[in-house]
């Protein structure tokens, strides 16, 4: 879901470069969106309808909407490329302008696109808002419970990434991932200086929630949670990366 959230952002960045509302899938073959995010939030936080749902989109046309079959490349050459160019708004905008009334683009995951310009100030996704994608209504109350019946409000979250990290992180020029041993040493430092006790590992709005949070490197879902507490100013200065300015211990071969 976070990698989702990342394309969801750049897509949004898109159709603002481009004056068009963006569209989301519909849940017949993906997430059903409004049940993971608040998207009303996001049309109140930029003062119009920027984001709407495929279902929505349909109904106002009263018919489903037909998208032309052809496909071109808006890169070629990056195919040849082991990591995609970075694209700037004058290169993209001129490749992307069309009359045509319904524009699909793509998976934008690896796009290199200007993420200074997405997330500053009076950019093209300016908004009043302290953040602009974040959780529904509903999974916000229920973190909220969840942490008032079994936590209460100093607790420390803790993002600790294992399973299908190794390989990612040995290929790294400094790898992310660290024995378990020198991890629960790290864990243990930060717990002794908050104050406050790790309870579990726990859902991403309640991590984002808590008084400190401890994350894995390079993980999406890590970065996402440090989004949304710098958003809501939850952010505390005991908050980082698990062994942070620290190399593993030892390190297995690179197969």
């Amino acid at each position: 879901m976070s990698n989702h959230l990342i394309c969801l952002e750049k897509h949004m960045f898109m159709a603002a470069l481009l004056g068009r509302i963006l569209v989301v899938p519909s849940q017949k073959v993906d997430y059903h969106y409004d049940n993971v995010l608040d998207i009303n939030h996001i049309n109140d936080c930029i003062g119009r309808k920027v984001v709407i749902s495929y279902e929505e989109f349909t109904e106002k046309r009263k018919k489903v909407a037909s998208i032309s079959s052809y496909i071109e490349a808006a890169f070629p050459e990056d195919a040849k490329l082991k990591e995609p160019k970075k694209r700037y708004v004058g290169d993209i905008t001129p490749k992307f302008l069309s009359d045509a009334e319904v524009l699909a683009i793509g998976d934008m995951f690896y796009a290199d696109i200007e993420d200074e310009w997405v997330n500053q100030p009076g950019g093209p996704l300016a908004h009043k808002c302290k953040t602009l994608i974040q959780p529904s209504r509903l999974i916000m109350l229920t973190a909220q419970r969840f942490v008032q019946t079994f936590l209460g409000g100093n607790y420390i979250a803790l993002h600790f990434r294992r399973h299908g990290f190794l390989k990612f992180c040995n290929v790294k020029k400094e790898s992310c991932f660290f024995p378990i041993p020198q991890a629960a040493e790290c864990i243990l430092r930060i717990v002794e200086k908050a104050n406050a006790p790790v309870e579990a590992m726990l859902d991403k709005t309640i991590c984002a929630l808590s008084n400190v949070f401890i994350g894995s490197s390079g993980s999406t879902f890590t970065e996402d949670i440090f989004r949304l507490r710098r958003g809501w100013g939850s952010s505390s200065h005991c908050d980082e990366y698990l062994c942070q300015g620290e190399l593993p211990n030892f390190m297995a071969e690179v197969d």
